[in-house]
């Protein structure tokens, strides 16, 4: 939840459009289009610990 707050910002519909998957060993948040904006080091440390309870590597695709 940590994660999608900070993408969402609490706006509707961002989350389908982003999707969040694992691909090879990965943890890939994807942020096509315009929510390529929306990287961040504050996004990033989160998927971190995402990535690190669930055992794989984060990774974000602008």
């Amino acid at each position: 939840m940590r994660v999608a707050y900070i993408l969402t910002a609490g706006q509707d519909g961002v989350l389908p459009k982003t999707p969040m998957q694992v691909t090879r060993g990965r943890l890939v948040l994807k942020l096509p289009g315009r929510f390529g904006k929306l990287a961040s080091d504050r996004l990033l440390s989160r998927l971190k610990q995402l990535a690190r309870l669930v055992g794989r590597q984060p990774a974000i695709e602008a």
